[in-house]
């Protein structure tokens, strides 16, 4: 075959993650339809209204839509926290504080400590997640708690899909990848320990084999000092 006849090879464009513009991120998320409520929001919410007392503080760490808080209220005294303008102009329900902030650079001041800080879909954002939950275990009030979800990137499905040569559809939001094991190692290193495991969804699989068919898991996490007394 003529040289000129062989083909060019196909130009395959590399894989990246992170968003470098959040406003963009939710813009694509609202015309895709997939800005709505979801059972993990009222997972969160029921978790919430457990820990925080009636009247307590509570603040959501990259509050996205505010479903979460929305829930919460009126027992609750709602802060929100995120790094996109557009998503948090959008709340439609009364807030104590919101604060737009980049949270790798640190925690904005509310002024007050509190019951509950909520971290959803948020430590893979972060450059340092590690950072972030030892500063969130400073802002907590006496007998606080902080609530983390990651997706679970060692899901059964997504294992398959690996083994069959294919890159499991995760969202491309995600700046750093770490498995849940990797999660519970990097919070011993944090003044926080892990009170309960948790699947959000029913089945008793998902309940004794999170990390295996749980497509999130949800941690609760305690002061350290508090399981040392």
């Amino acid at each position: 075959m003529p040289t000129s006849m062989v083909p060019e090879p196909l130009a395959l464009t590399p894989r990246t993650f992170g968003w470098a513009d959040a406003n963009c991120y939710w813009t694509q998320r609202r015309e895709h339809a997939r800005v709505g409520q979801q059972p993990i929001h009222r997972f969160l919410a029921s978790l919430v209204k457990e820990f925080a007392p009636p009247g307590g503080n509570v603040l959501d760490c990259g509050a996205g839509q505010g479903h979460v808080l929305r829930l919460c209220q009126p027992r609750c005294r709602v802060y929100a926290c995120d790094i996109s303008t557009s998503v948090l102009e959008g709340y439609d329900f009364p807030l104590c504080g919101v604060r737009c902030a980049d949270l790798n650079r640190g925690f904005p001041d509310f002024g007050v400590s509190f019951h509950v800080i909520v971290a959803s879909w948020l430590l893979h954002w972060l450059d340092d997640p590690q950072r972030f939950l030892t500063e969130a275990s400073r802002q907590l009030a006496r007998g606080g708690r902080v609530i983390v979800n990651i997706p679970n990137i060692t899901h059964v499905r997504y294992r398959a899909q690996l083994l069959c040569g294919k890159f499991p559809r995760i969202s491309p939001s995600h700046k750093n990848f770490q498995t849940p094991t990797e999660i519970e190692e990097m919070i011993q290193h944090t003044p926080l320990a892990i009170e309960r495991r948790l699947s959000p969804r029913r089945g008793l699989h998902r309940r004794l084999w999170p990390k295996l068919f749980s497509r999130d898991i949800v941690y609760v996490l305690a002061p350290r000092l508090r399981f040392a007394a």
